[in-house]
């Protein structure tokens, strides 16, 4: 067919191979079988009035350069379609069912009428890919999505079984759904702007990246995740318990649901809020590394840190939930308290020079270990509980609770019982100051040692109960208490 419109309206056709050069037009429901191969050359088109039928068993193609079309036609291809020219499918009237797909560098597929299509073989994209809005269904087993470029689709469904194979991103902005299987491979990268509703998605190789992304609300599937990234516009709900070896929040609200979420390598927050949606959720991480958002829930669920807890750099808040941190706090950008309600538990805590730790309530805290701070470690009004030692190594700390171990204040540091109960079971060691401001609740202390440099400083008529002995070559100063 050379430069012209032929009308297909005649009775059922079939030809060994098809080069198309200008249009095939059907006025009428008829059929033509190519048993070899189809050639769509520059400025070709198949479509027509009619809903017509094309058959192609053997390879349909697209040559560089070329620029083709099919509009309102039911085509089946059983081998495979190359593009190294454009493809561009102009309606969605028709069955679109392709075998092995390859869009290679110089070739571009389009789906401006938005139609849908079926895919029985691979999908590999070296070139673009413009999906449109139609649903994308993959039937085949054991087939693949690769290429160099990345896959971008509105709505797949997985009837079949396939694999995200190289280290290509593909996105579902919407619904990923079917009774099949997507696996992703090494390197690979999945998107989901919905809930996906596929029977099976395999995230476990190392590594992968599963990345939950949508603008409105979703629910995660529960499956095993190697890298999970939460980076949602609402909130991404877990819709079972799952694992996943890292996780990642940027933004939106991940939320436990009634389910537990172990994660067994690092857990990283630079935005949004780990949320204990429910009583019953539960967040296991190993450690938590926390640049930004928050960790609070709806719900008072759990929250437990095996490893580390770190603020490496930027502001995070703690809200309400029941945490527990079985290894090292270390604060060297800003950690706030914004919630009384839920028991936090931690082991040793450093502040470090340029840190701070704020409580803007009166939560209490339950430190088993020790306490280390060079920067700013403000308790407001809560009860902390230290089961070791506190040094106040610089910088400022208003505290009110106990200390199992020794106080060790060093110089040009200083430490404020302003609001209630401060008692030492250990010595007390000032070489920098000690302000009691406050005659609310009760002050013990065993030794106390003021070394030269050091203040010891009671602005009201507070009573001191000391057990020890009192050694002083500073400045002490007690206000008729």
């Amino acid at each position: 067919l050379s430069g012209h419109t032929i009308t297909m309206n005649g009775n059922t056709g079939a030809c060994n191979n098809l080069t198309v050069n200008g249009t095939a037009n059907w006025t009428a429901i008829l059929t033509t079988n190519v048993s070899g191969n189809l050639i769509i050359n520059n400025g070709g088109s198949i479509t027509g009035t009619a809903t017509g039928i094309l058959n192609v068993t053997g390879i349909f193609s697209v040559p560089s350069a070329a620029s083709a079309t099919f509009g309102r036609v039911t085509i089946t291809v059983t081998a495979a379609t190359t593009l190294d020219g454009t493809l561009n499918f102009s309606s969605a009237v028709g069955v679109k069912t392709l075998g092995d797909i390859t869009v290679n560098g110089s070739g571009t597929w389009q789906s401006s009428g938005n139609s849908a299509f079926t895919v029985t073989g691979n999908l590999t994209n070296n070139g673009t890919l413009t999906s449109g809005t139609g649903v994308y269904t993959f039937s085949g087993a054991g087939k693949s999505l690769a290429g160099t470029s990345a896959i971008t689709l509105t709505t797949a469904a997985m009837t079949g079984t396939y694999t995200n194979s190289d280290a290509v991103n593909v996105t579902v902005t919407g619904v990923l759904s079917g009774a099949g299987g997507l696996t992703q491979g090494v390197n690979s990268t999945l998107q989901l702007g919905g809930t996906p509703t596929i029977a099976t998605i395999t995230a476990n190789a190392n590594p992968n990246l599963v990345t939950y992304n949508g603008a409105g609300a979703q629910t995660v599937k529960g499956t095993t995740y190697y890298n999970l990234t939460i980076s949602s516009g609402n909130t991404a709900t877990a819709g079972a318990s799952f694992t996943c070896n890292n996780l990642s929040l940027t933004s939106g609200t991940f939320a436990s649901n009634t389910f537990t979420i172990t994660v067994s390598g690092v857990t990283t927050s630079s935005g949004g809020t780990l949320s204990t949606s429910n009583a019953a959720g539960m967040f296991n991480l190993q450690s938590l590394s926390l640049t930004g958002g928050s960790v609070a829930g709806a719900a008072t669920g759990n929250v437990n840190v095996a490893a580390t807890l770190s603020v490496p750099s930027g502001s995070a808040t703690i809200g309400r939930c029941n945490l527990t941190v079985t290894g090292a706090t270390t604060i060297d950008g800003s950690l706030t308290f914004n919630n009384v309600t839920g028991i936090k538990t931690f082991a040793d805590i450093t502040v470090n020079s340029g840190g701070t730790w704020t409580a803007t309530v009166a939560a209490p805290v339950i430190v088993n270990g020790n306490v280390s701070t060079n920067g700013t470690f403000n308790c407001n009004s809560g009860t902390y509980t230290v089961s070791g030692n506190f040094f106040e190594n610089a910088g400022s700390t208003n505290f009110e609770g106990s200390i199992g171990g020794t106080l060790t204040i060093a110089a040009g540091a200083t430490l404020n019982a302003n609001t209630g109960n401060l008692s030492v079971t250990g010595s007390s060691t000032i070489s920098g100051t000690i302000n009691i401001t406050t005659v609310t609740g009760t002050k013990n202390f065993a030794d106390i040692t003021v070394n030269t440099g050091g203040v010891w400083n009671s602005t009201v008529a507070e009573n001191v109960t000391v057990t020890g002995n009192v050694v002083t070559s500073g400045t002490w100063e007690c206000l008729s208490g």
